[in-house]
């Protein structure tokens, strides 16, 4: 059920600018921001998912970001014995996104376009 009081907390406002900056520097080299629709399957619609992401082999990394930034940890395991298990941290709460994008934007390079978009298009 979605909380209107959610909508108007800054889910980031103790958060360093350095945290911040690391963060945004982490989704430039290794994750990326993205809309794509979603099928609701009991609404039977379509909806726009936003999502930032970052991908690494080295979970304490991934970890510390879900411990600043909440969001959710996933785990990919690899396909040959070569390879890392990797690991994807993500959030898609747009009520947390509206307020972190903003933060990143000026710490973003490469998907500082992307991030823009978003914001001004999809929250």
């Amino acid at each position: 059920m979605f909380n209107r009081r959610e909508s108007k907390i800054n889910h980031f406002a103790d958060i360093s600018q350095d945290k911040i900056a690391y963060l945004a520097g982490l989704i430039d080299g290794e994750g990326y921001v993205e809309t794509r629709y979603e099928l609701d399957r009991r609404r039977k619609n379509n909806y726009m998912r936003v999502r930032i992401t970052v991908f690494n082999t080295f979970y304490p990394m991934i970890e510390w970001i879900q411990n600043n930034f909440g969001g959710s940890i996933g785990k990919i395991s690899p396909k040959s014995p070569k390879h890392k298990t990797l690991f994807k941290w993500s959030i898609s709460n747009k009520n947390k996104i509206r307020y972190l994008l903003p933060l990143l934007l000026p710490y973003l390079t490469v998907k500082e376009k992307k991030a823009e978009e978003i914001l001004h298009n999809w929250l």
